[in-house]
């Protein structure tokens, strides 16, 4: 209808209908690109929501995680620092127990970090923090992932050397060992030979060394479960979603 009222236009040379016909052409179009870009912001921005409530949803129970990883280690800790106590200024009433030296035996124990990262991974796909127009969710986030990248290659780090500083054949001569235990879930039982723990600063340098490595880790983990909290808080209050996990009593323990 409109080309054949411009070809006529144009015939009668009547170049003020011509102008008026295409005008009314350009300004379609124009409307027209400006309504489907404002239906894809839209859309955009819906999902954008989605994705920051499912993501708070993720990071409050990363922030149990890490809460639960940072009381274990604490945990660990004492246990390992108790032990070395009675090695270093033995008690002179009786010898310490087993179960007082439990803690030696934790001192290559770095498991494995694996918070859940689900909507995490689908955002990657999305583009990453582009997806997130919020400036202050994107610091947040960058920072959370900056301390669960670093924390995981120090894992790493701290594996390979509790691997050659604490082998089988180093805890046997400083005089922690294992004895098969078959009514034990692990099958086995440790053992320590107090002779052997107390006998030389060479093996209390050595029990010492384990315990500052746990302790540094520990720090570790205390960062990341900041970065995580403070992305939970961020995230529950631009998007209006539940409240994060208190870890007050935790960071209090550091």
């Amino acid at each position: 209808m409109i080309l054949r009222r411009l070809s006529e236009a144009v015939r009668r040379q009547d170049w003020f209908v011509v102008v008026l016909e295409v005008a009314i052409v350009v300004v379609g179009i124009f409307i027209g690109l400006q309504v489907n870009d404002w239906n894809e912001e839209r859309l955009e921005r819906k999902h954008e929501g989605e994705l920051l409530v499912r993501l708070h949803d993720e990071i409050v129970g990363n922030v149990l995680y890490f809460q639960e990883e940072a009381e274990d280690k604490l945990d660990l800790l004492q246990a390992l620092e108790n032990s070395i106590k009675l090695i270093v200024d033995p008690p002179t009433a009786r010898e310490p127990s087993v179960e007082d030296l439990r803690g030696l035996s934790l001192m290559s124990r770095y498991p494995s970090i694996s918070p859940r990262t689900a909507v995490q991974t689908e955002m990657a796909a999305d583009g990453g923090l582009r997806v997130i127009s919020s400036v202050i969710i994107r610091q947040k986030m960058a920072a959370y992932l900056s301390e669960l990248s670093f924390i995981q290659k120090q894992l790493e780090y701290f594996r390979d050397g509790a691997t050659v500083n604490y082998s089988e054949e180093r805890l046997i001569a400083a005089g922690i060992g294992r004895s098969y235990a078959p009514e034990q879930r692990e099958r086995s039982r440790v053992t320590f030979d107090l002779e052997k723990l107390t006998n030389t600063n060479e093996i209390r340098s050595f029990l010492l060394t384990g315990l500052r490595d746990q302790a540094i880790f520990s720090f570790y983990i205390q960062d990341v479960l900041v970065a995580t909290s403070e992305l939970c808080q961020t995230l529950a209050e631009q998007v209006d979603a539940g409240s994060c996990p208190d870890v007050s009593a935790t960071m209090e323990r550091f």
